[in-house]
């Protein structure tokens, strides 16, 4: 109080009478006891899996029900995952379909994500009531002539601007491995993500500080992607005497897909009775997208090992990797990288340190690199 005092003197304003009078000086509200609430969070899983000498299967489902500690927020998730694998003579083959479906519910802050602004809860006046009937919505209110302050009442985030989002995402995978000759196999592997998602708000019209009213408004958004990552490489595995040998050599390609959105908005809504964009009589397009889904990325790789005894281990790799998304001049960068590793736990005089079991020195130098 005596800080709002010295702000008023040094800025020349009249100070607000309520802050002559007791009634600033009673704490009528914690309001992070407000927003805030004990949250439950339960989860239920179902696990099969079986099979025979040359075809196993696995199959699991979980659902979590997870409340956020900040009122009326809660997040449910599904998942869902079936696999295949098959040994067929010299063919190895693999398919699997993973699924997760998830709907959130709340209020719905900046950016279209629910939330509750706890920087809110901790300004907003403690001396105010959680209601005010004649403020429209409800609440109580501030403003900076009557208060000195305009932090808007966190309660009106929480209750009057409601949300639900609803995505699904979709991650099949397959591969299949052919043994060639003895130690040398090749293989091809598939892989996408498909998925999209439903967003509506429905927002109740209100007076926020400062007297800002918040109008009635409705919002429905779909989107949707979609992109593949393809793999092919061969690898080779030779074990003679005290030596061993390793090689891998292949590519990949990350497919850029694609990816669109729309958004539309509705007011001009006559009441509360039905809380979605359908009943509004003015209705526009805010927002709408089309592209890629991200950029396109192809690679060529390779990877020699060699090893004596398990014990010494020399390594040597190399990457070609280019992106869509740089200029015709520095699409492709090229990643080398060697190691050595000492399996120093199976020397003799290891023998007499019996409290260590496993210990492994490995030194390396590579060249890294991204797209972004």
């Amino acid at each position: 109080m005596s800080l709002l005092k010295d702000f008023a003197a040094t800025s020349n304003l009249p100070l607000p009478a309520k802050f002559s009078g007791p009634t600033v000086l009673v704490d009528s509200n914690n309001w992070q006891s407000q927003i805030f609430r004990p949250a439950l969070v339960s989860e239920n899983d179902i696990n099969i899996s079986g099979g025979s000498e040359k075809v196993l299967y696995n199959f699991s489902l979980g659902y979590i029900n997870q409340e956020a500690i900040v009122k009326n927020l809660t997040n449910r998730r599904l998942n869902a995952r079936f696999g295949l694998d098959e040994t067929l003579g010299h063919f190895h083959l693999g398919q699997s379909m993973a699924i997760r479906y998830t709907n959130t519910t709340g209020a719905n802050g900046a950016g279209g994500g629910p939330y509750a602004n706890i920087t809110d809860a901790i300004g907003y006046a403690p001396y105010k009531p959680v209601y005010d009937p004649s403020i429209q919505g409800g609440y109580s209110i501030v403003s900076n002539i009557n208060d000195f302050s305009n932090v808007p009442n966190p309660l009106q985030a929480v209750n009057l601007t409601h949300s639900v989002n609803n995505e699904f995402v979709l991650f099949p995978q397959v591969f299949a491995e052919v043994s060639l000759i003895r130690g040398l196999k090749f293989r091809s592997q598939f892989s996408a993500e498909i998925g999209g998602g439903k967003n509506t708000v429905y927002q109740e019209p209100y007076v926020a500080s400062n007297y800002l009213a918040q109008i009635r408004y409705g919002l429905l958004g779909y989107n949707d992607y979609s992109f593949y990552t393809l793999e092919n490489y061969f690898s080779y595995n030779k074990t003679f005497g005290k030596h061993s040998i390793s090689a891998t050599i292949g590519n990949s390609y990350l497919d850029p897909g694609k990816s669109a959105n729309v958004q539309g908005t509705g007011t001009n809504i006559a009441n509360d009775n039905i809380q979605n964009i359908s009943v509004a009589q003015t209705l526009a397009v805010s927002g709408v997208g089309y592209g890629y889904a991200r950029p396109s990325v192809i690679s060529y790789f390779g990877r020699l090992v060699y090893s004596y005894e398990d014990k010494y281990i020399l390594s040597g790799s190399l990457r070609r990797d280019g992106a869509s998304n740089f200029g015709i001049d520095n699409q492709f960068g090229y990643f080398p990288g060697v190691g050595f590793a000492w399996r120093f736990i199976d020397e003799e005089f290891m023998k007499a340190i019996p409290l260590i079991t496993d210990g492994k020195l490995r030194l390396g130098w590579g060249r890294t690199g991204n797209n972004n």
